[in-house]
């Protein structure tokens, strides 16, 4: 198994750079850049997908966000010999560097699925030693969200201390989480403040976020002024078609899912006519035409007649 090498060269790496600084809430621009090139391109091989990281993780050692993203990708299909391997390798991390709370904290995620009481409670001993280092309350979050841990009431006291700490924070997996599980009041709050990062954010690739930003308002909002909320969405999709000069397919199919939320139909059938003339073979073109097939072949409902159902 190539991760065994991989992992003795990179602790000894991690060593070496154990006096360096680290930012806590993001990235540095270098590593975001770094790590955005992955994000648009899912569809590339495991082994490409670990090599690269494998490299970045030389080139950053003791960066928290690519150790963070490289763990995140080995747990989404690793096998027991890489699982142990990870295990080890940032339990070792952690022994040797017991004042370092990121790598605390990358062994309690190592953790997880394996020996989740464990992580759980290091995470809950990272806390009590740094209540201000924001990380463990993301991993609390994500224990808490599904399975035997279940607990919507600490995920979301979790999420709360998450985004306190760092309220300008454009996580995806925090976000995510907000999205499913935040209370009206929670929503409307976690909004506002996605809004306001988003508003002065040039990053395309951030774009995303403004569908969060549309959900935590219409579930934050009283039925009673949905209009209005309507209106002030209608006019983010105005100004969102027109930054950046010629729209992209991101930028399309983000204004596609903007006219779906508000209900415009012609202006959703121009934008996606749009993005499957320009962008045919875009992977948000495709998602077009199987939205569209879905919706012309649905699944029979329980009452439909025996012979929909074959």
């Amino acid at each position: 198994m190539r991760v065994f090498p991989f992992l003795l060269l990179l602790s000894s790496l991690v060593v070496q750079a154990a006096d360096k600084p680290f930012s806590t809430c993001a990235a540095k621009a270098e590593v975001q850049k770094e790590l955005q090139r992955l994000d648009v391109e899912p569809t590339l091989p495991m082994d490409t997908r670990r090599a690269i990281f494998e490299k970045l993780l030389l080139k950053y050692p003791n960066d928290f966000f690519v150790h963070a993203r490289y763990e995140q990708l080995l747990s989404s299909g690793r096998k027991t010999k890489d699982s142990e391997a990870l295990i080890e390798k940032y339990r070792n991390f952690a022994t040797s560097q017991p004042d370092s709370l990121q790598f605390q904290y990358l062994y309690a995620v190592s953790l997880i699925d394996t020996d989740t009481p464990k992580a759980i409670d290091l995470l809950q001993k990272s806390i009590a030693r740094d209540p201000s280092y924001p990380w463990p309350y993301l991993g609390l979050a994500k224990i808490h969200d599904a399975g035997i841990f279940l607990d919507l009431v600490q995920v979301r006291n979790a999420l709360d201390s998450f985004v306190q700490l760092c309220p300008n924070s454009l996580d995806t997996d925090v976000w995510q989480l907000i999205r499913r599980y935040a209370t009206p009041d929670m929503a409307a709050k976690n909004a506002e403040r996605l809004r306001k990062a988003l508003t002065t954010d040039t990053d395309p690739s951030h774009l995303q976020f403004w569908t969060t930003v549309w959900n935590l308002e219409f579930k934050g909002t009283p039925a009673a002024e949905h209009e209005h909320l309507r209106k002030q969405i209608r006019d983010d999709l105005v100004r969102l078609a027109h930054d950046g000069g010629e729209p992209d397919a991101r930028r399309l199919s983000l204004l596609r899912q903007g006219y779906e939320l508000v209900d415009d139909h012609a202006e959703l059938a121009r934008v996606e006519d749009e993005l499957l003339k320009r962008y045919p073979q875009s992977s948000e073109a495709n998602q077009v035409l199987r939205d569209h097939w879905s919706k012309e072949h649905p699944l029979p409902r329980a009452d439909d007649p025996a012979e929909k159902h074959t």
